[in-house]
């Protein structure tokens, strides 16, 4: 992919490869689309090469983005964390 990494674009390519059987590749580019966010804040979007925010500093989509990312992803690891009723 050339050019910035945009929030809407990842969401996209994420749902995607999750729908098409790729969960893993998905997963590692939610957990990077996330990383990037804690580090570089909530821009427009974000430089390739280096990670830095780009254009609008508090870009509400991106916020959205990851707040869509981050919940997909907490939902996923309670569901494969066995709690202490069904492990026993």
């Amino acid at each position: 992919m050339r050019g910035p990494i945009g929030a809407p674009s990842t969401v996209l390519i994420e749902d995607g490869l999750r729908r098409a059987g790729y969960p893993g590749l998905a997963d590692e580019i939610s957990a990077r689309f996330r990383a990037l966010c804690e580090r570089s804040g909530s821009a427009e979007n974000f430089r390739r090469a280096d990670g830095e925010g780009l254009r609008d500093r508090a870009c509400t989509w991106t916020s959205d983005a990851y707040l869509i990312l981050a919940a997909a992803h907490e939902r996923r690891a309670a569901v494969s964390v066995p709690t202490a009723a069904t492990s026993g």
